[in-house]
């Protein structure tokens, strides 16, 4: 595969830097900027995981047996900063334990399904994580932008963070425009997080005026290497009147890589079918809070205490 580099691009916001803006960067901030518009966002995808090496949260006693095509499901709901994730995953694949992920605007909240243990905190509410086994499908086509790494865990890209001004530029001091004998047209993009990740960002028009990322190679500090294939779109029209596009069949596969000949090894994939999106319908806020009526064990991480445990059955 041939990489061939260009002009090295200047993506600074706020700054008194002239600086040419080459337009396929400026198609993808558009669509980028397009996201802003959306008021809620509802999505429900199914998802295949696969395994083939064993990872960190394999328990060390049991032999690894390779695991393909094991079911798992992820559902989002977000309007403005608020947000609500459920990740399940097949328990053969030994992943992180199923979550129920939200933030009402006030309040943390992290929900243990299988413990029935909900946790809740204030402190959370200055960056609130998404810390689910599966990412949610609804924002993969702008994962170049987030800060999701060993850095910082769970920092997945929310909804509010489209509405951020320099949500873009604090992310991308820099691009350079490639080009694939395969892929065509891309941007080789440099994360500007102390980390040596780097993505490769290739793009496809949509329409007449949309251009949206279809494949997005991330290389891990050299040591792991990921595509995301975002193989079909399907278009919306805000509230506000602007055209956005949101990925529904998604493919993403991890590999190993050796730092002595560069060979890799793949270690984990994940395909999501999106069977359903609601855009700007989530009207009653309640839904970011999750009910305790049928959880065993409320936590108060602020107050250090147990404000809710279920009464043993007599």
């Amino acid at each position: 595969m041939k990489i061939k580099f260009g002009i090295i691009l200047c993506l600074l916001s706020g700054l008194n830097v002239m600086a040419q803006i080459d337009p396929l960067v400026d198609d993808l901030r558009r669509s980028f900027d397009s996201y802003a518009s959306i008021e809620s966002i509802y999505i429900h995808a199914d998802v295949k995981i696969s395994l083939f090496e064993k990872i960190g949260s394999w328990p060390e006693d049991e032999p690894f047996i390779a695991q393909t095509d094991r079911p798992g499901s992820v559902e989002y709901w977000a309007r403005d900063d608020m947000f609500r994730v459920v990740a399940t995953t097949d328990p053969a694949l030994h992943l992180i334990e199923d979550l129920e992920v939200a933030f009402d605007g006030n309040l943390y909240q992290l929900h243990f399904l299988s413990q029935s243990l909900l946790t809740i905190t204030a402190d959370g509410k200055n960056n609130p994580t998404i810390i689910t086994a599966i990412p949610t499908p609804a924002f993969l086509a702008f994962d170049f932008v987030s800060r999701n790494g060993a850095q910082c865990p769970g920092c997945r890209l929310k909804l509010a963070d489209f509405s951020d001004p320099l949500e873009w530029s604090k992310r991308l001091p820099s691009a350079m425009r490639i080009s694939h004998e395969d892929l065509g047209e891309g941007l080789s993009i440099h994360a500007n997080d102390g980390s040596d990740n780097r993505y490769h960002v290739y793009l496809q028009k949509l329409d007449d005026v949309t251009t949206m990322p279809f494949v997005i190679e991330r290389f891990v500090n050299n040591a792991f290497y990921r595509t995301t294939d975002l193989k079909q779109y399907e278009h919306f029209v805000t509230n506000q009147g602007k055209d956005v596009w949101i990925p529904q069949l998604i493919e993403s596969n991890t590999y190993r890589v050796n730092k002595t000949d560069g060979t890799k090894t793949r270690v984990f994939s994940m395909a999501y079918s999106v069977d359903q999106i609601e855009v700007d319908r989530i009207d009653d806020a309640s839904i970011f809070t999750i009910d305790t009526s049928s959880i065993s064990t409320v936590w108060n991480s602020d107050r250090r205490e147990v404000v809710k445990k279920a009464q043993p059955a007599e």
